[in-house]
């Protein structure tokens, strides 16, 4: 508890004093990177598997030091990874860099992608950390790259630039297979410009989808996905509710702000269709861990989404107000979430 202790009060101390947004970014970015880099991988827990995936990359990394080719350990398709870890344990022959490597990548794509399309960085990076994308990477070190990728290639969406934007899905992929299931619903959102058609679309499928969820993953993970993803998630229904209350509040207030405000619509309208299918996503994680997996990659579109959405119907005056009641909630919430996350108590190497 105490490293977490340590690394808000260091990103409260930039809060407080460091007034430049892109020097905030990076300053933030650094204590993230630090902070995540000197976890513990020795210090895990063998029945929990959560902290169990921190070893298993850091063994990897260790055993690709002394390999003479790139080690295989995951699915052949997820091939980047495994040259990724070859090719660094090379140049740098500790262990330890696995977890700041991930951390690097992960934080750098991330932290770009709120930069570029929230308009409140300190809201969004506070959702960032207190709503689950932060503590997923934590330990799911490929599909955290993987949703990176794609949260810094939405703007090739915005440009319409199709093929671009599914090779990088592609490319992500090769992290974390999971990534192909975003193309289609990235594709159904270029393909009409009538916003209310999608709106309408999106949440007849979204139903759809919610009830034929759980027939359409048996078939897909015994046809091609060779039951890669049996079980269903766990976690806190407190936590569960929560989040979906905020993907509701949220889509509803965009919904609003692009039917009513241009330049609100020409920059969020994307973000809000990834946010409507990221609640259906995840009002599905506890039929199968494959709807939870896929509900982290819209994950980043809600904490940027939520503070641009809110902030639409306020003056800066007003929200300025605002932001310090919303952040004091994030960081409540953040602290009560210790009692539901392991990795509270682990250690670091220093």
């Amino acid at each position: 508890m105490i490293g977490f202790i340590i690394l808000f009060c260091f990103i409260a101390f930039g809060f407080l004093f460091v007034h430049n947004r892109s020097l905030f970014i990076k300053y933030v970015g650094l204590c993230l990177i630090i902070f995540m880099g000197l976890r513990n991988p020795l210090d895990y827990i063998m029945d929990n598997i959560t902290v169990y995936d921190i070893w298993v990359y850091y063994d990897h990394y260790s055993m690709s030091i002394l390999a003479e080719r790139p080690i295989g350990n995951f699915n052949s398709w997820e091939f980047s990874y495994n040259y990724l870890v070859f090719l660094c344990s090379k140049i740098i022959r500790w262990p330890q860099f696995i977890l700041f490597l991930e951390a690097i990548i992960y934080i750098s794509l991330m932290l770009g992608f709120i930069n570029k399309y929230s308009k409140h960085i300190i809201v969004s990076i506070m959702c960032f950390l207190a709503l689950g994308p932060w503590i997923f990477s934590l330990s799911a070190f490929r599909q955290a790259i993987s949703i990176a990728i794609i949260s810094a290639a939405i703007g090739l969406l915005y440009e319409r630039k199709w093929i671009k934007y599914t090779l990088v899905v592609l490319f992500a992929s090769t992290f974390h297979q999971t990534a192909l299931l975003i193309l289609p619903f990235s594709y159904f959102i270029m393909m009409s410009n009538s916003f209310r058609k999608k709106l309408i679309c999106s949440l007849v499928i979204g139903g759809i989808l919610f009830i034929l969820g759980n027939s359409i993953f048996i078939f897909a993970n015994t046809s091609f996905l060779r039951n890669s993803f049996e079980g269903r998630a766990v976690g806190s229904w407190l936590n569960g509710i929560i989040n979906v209350i905020l993907f509701l509040i949220t889509i509803i207030l965009a919904s609003i702000g692009c039917r009513n405000n241009k330049d609100f619509k020409a920059q969020n309208e994307y973000l809000l269709f990834f946010c409507i299918w990221g609640f259906f996503f995840y009002i599905m994680r506890y039929q199968t861990q494959l709807f939870e997996r896929i509900s982290f990659y819209f994950f980043p579109c809600l904490c940027v989404l939520l503070p641009n959405s809110i902030s639409n119907y306020f003056s800066n005056v007003q929200y300025k107000k605002w932001s310090l009641v919303a952040l004091t909630i994030l960081c409540v919430f953040l602290y009560f979430k210790r009692s539901f996350e392991i990795f509270y108590s682990q250690t670091y190497i220093l």
